[in-house]
This record gives C-alpha cells, structure tokens and sequence, in this order.
C-alpha cells in the first residue's frame, strides 16, 4: 500500500511496517509498528537505499507479527512489494503463488514492480539462491 492508504486502513490490521518516515496520527499511534524507513535509491540529500541490516529487523519483527502484516511505502509499488515478498518467503509460502497473490491484490492503476535491491537483499539472508530474486524481478522480463 501506498502512504496514504496505509493511514486509512492502519487499524484493521494487528501489525504495520512503514518503510517510509510518517507523522500520520494512525500509523504513528499503531500499537504494533515498525518504522523501517529507507528509499529506492541512494539519493544526493542523504537518503539511503535498503540495508542488510533493515532486511535483519524487518524479518525479526514479522517472526513475532501476527499473520496479517500492513506493509506501505511512499507510493505502495516498490519497496513494499518487495518487502511483502520477502516476508512471505521467510513464512515459507511459495514464492511464484506469493507473487501472483500479491500481484492481484495491488492496485489495478498502480504499477507493481518489487524493489531489484530488496528483493536481492531478502534473498541473500534467507538463502534462497537467487530464486526470489528471479520471481520477484519478472516484471523486468517482457
């Protein structure tokens, strides 16, 4: 989900990872939040793309969750389609069921295009051998 989407729907869902840095008085008040924030790139002004280490508390803080997981970004495409990958690999959910599922739940006006370097950052710390890499990067191939 987008930001804005995210606010709107926050308290029906037991947990919320925000990948993006938010003031919104429902996310910010949500019992069970992680805030994670890290961009699709590394920008000039300082921001910083995803780390191993954001992957590491991401994972750890899903291990607890309840099942339904609030995942957002700033536009809901990217980085949250590729850590919702990441986390349903981690459940042990199959990988190309887990793309299709999720690829039909998005937004229908929306592109769907999971996040090259999480997508590879989740894959390398559950091992999965590219494998999650190669699922989650099949929007790249036409």
């Amino acid at each position: 989900m987008n930001h804005e989407e995210a606010s709107e729907v926050a308290n029906e869902f037991p947990s919320v990872i925000s990948l993006v840095h938010s003031n919104h008085p429902l996310l910010v008040s949500h019992k069970n939040r992680l805030l994670q924030p890290f961009d699709d790139e590394i920008a000039p002004n300082g921001r910083r793309s995803c780390t191993l280490q954001d992957v590491s508390e991401i994972l750890k803080f899903s291990k607890k969750a309840p099942d339904q997981i609030l995942v957002h970004c700033e536009y809901g495409q990217s980085r949250s389609t590729a850590v919702a990958l990441g986390i349903l690999a981690a459940r042990g959910y199959d990988l190309a069921y887990s793309y299709e599922i999720l690829l039909q739940e998005h937004a229908p006006y929306r592109p769907f295009t999971p996040n090259i370097l999480v997508l590879s950052l989740f894959d390398k710390t559950l091992k999965l051998k590219g494998e999650l890499l190669r699922i989650g990067s099949s929007w790249c191939h036409y």
